[in-house]
């Protein structure tokens, strides 16, 4: 080390500025990197998990912030392990399933062992508040009605041990009220309030819901099927919660994201390997597309729809929440999948092309369609 310190990376630094002006996936990624690279284990994992936290739908930084945080609590995940294996608890379990929910954002792995903790301890309100809270997530983001309905199921059991436990009542509230189940959030905001009664948020969505309904436990199923087959909650259950300040672009209306997705669409048609490629809204809609003269463009996404439903229709029977991406081998090449918000990105590659560069193209294209503003 120098007299007057160690001398930045000049990529760090550019990395660094990129931040402030066009902020991306990748930058972050890189920029994680990086500092992994210079031995600066916290700054790698707070960068990468603001930008994994910013671009939720980034495979390429999800799975570089999943490997940082893997390294990061390498030692705690091994501790824990070996509890569950050599004198299993319900405290073990729950503290592993948290750590994988809140610090490496899997939350596929935390419901595995909230799941399994509950198989061996079945009355312990943290394990089913962590079941409660990822399916709650999820059912945020894919709007699943089997998420919802099991979110509620494991909050309900929460609160049926511990009448104090705040975030299953606030969580139960929210998703009654989201779903249009007002009588439910009703209760549940009332229960809230006994519990809580300084909270103003929760009052001032009790005014807003009280009185608007009585459903049954068949109206609670069919709604919950409304919202999955529509594909987002409606105009009245959003108007219900004040919008967040964010720089998620997929907090843009969806004019806006859709105008992004065709405005990049060059980056795939003018790159190498690439043949064809669609973007479709959960409707099947084309919202952009190319392809080459020979390839009909209707019957292009015509087929890609059908393997996209198909993908969904397995992920939801086997329970891992909704499909977000995959590549299928075919005689004029490979299709490679991905889903962004409720939108299907279909692109089909020669068989020359290696899936690594394709994944790099379609990084590079969504990068740009999720670009934030410094």
């Amino acid at each position: 080390m120098g007299l007057f310190g160690k001398k930045k990376n000049p990529e760090v630094e550019r990395l660094e500025a990129e931040l402030k002006t066009a902020a991306t996936p990748l930058t972050y990624a890189s920029l994680s990197e990086r500092y992994i690279a210079g031995g600066e284990e916290d700054r790698a994992y707070e960068t990468a998990r603001k930008g994994a936290e910013l671009f939720p739908d980034s495979e390429r930084i999800q799975t570089t912030f999943h490997n940082i945080a893997k390294g990061r609590f390498k030692a705690k995940i091994l501790d824990l392990q070996k509890q569950i294996i050599d004198k299993p608890s319900a405290m073990a379990y729950a503290v592993l399933a948290d750590l994988y929910y809140r610090e490496l954002g899997d939350r596929d792995r935390a419901l595995e062992l909230a799941r399994e903790g509950i198989l061996a301890f079945p009355d312990k309100e943290d394990l089913h508040l962590i079941n409660g809270l990822v399916r709650y997530d999820r059912f945020q983001e894919c709007y699943l009605a089997h998420d919802a309905a099991r979110a509620l199921e494991h909050l309900e059991k929460v609160a049926a041990i511990n009448p104090q436990n705040y975030k299953a009542l606030r969580l139960l509230a929210n998703l009654c009220a989201s779903v249009g189940a007002f009588s439910r959030a009703e209760k549940h905001l009332n229960a809230l309030l006994r519990v809580a009664p300084e909270d103003e948020n929760g009052r001032a969505l009790l005014s807003k819901v009280k009185g608007l309904g009585k459903e049954s436990e068949e109206d609670l199923e069919a709604l919950l099927q409304t919202v999955e087959e529509r594909g987002e909650l409606s105009e009245q259950a959003r108007a219900l919660f004040p919008a967040k300040a964010t720089t998620r672009v997929l907090e843009l209306s969806t004019a806006d994201l859709e105008r992004r997705l065709r405005e990049e669409l060059n980056l795939l048609k003018q790159a190498e390997g690439i043949s064809a490629a669609v973007v479709l809204n959960h409707h099947g809609a084309t919202v952009c597309a190319f392809a080459p003269p020979e390839m009909a463009q209707p019957l292009l996404a015509e087929v890609m729809h059908s393997v996209h439903e198909m993908a969904e229709d397995v992920s939801k029977r086997m329970d891992i929440g909704g499909f977000s991406g995959g590549s299928i081998e075919m005689p004029g090449g490979t299709v490679t999948l991905t889903e962004l918000r409720r939108y299907v990105l279909a692109v089909l590659s020669a068989p020359t092309a290696r899936a690594e560069s394709v994944q790099r193209i379609i990084d590079r294209y969504l990068d740009a369609v999720l670009r934030t503003a410094g």
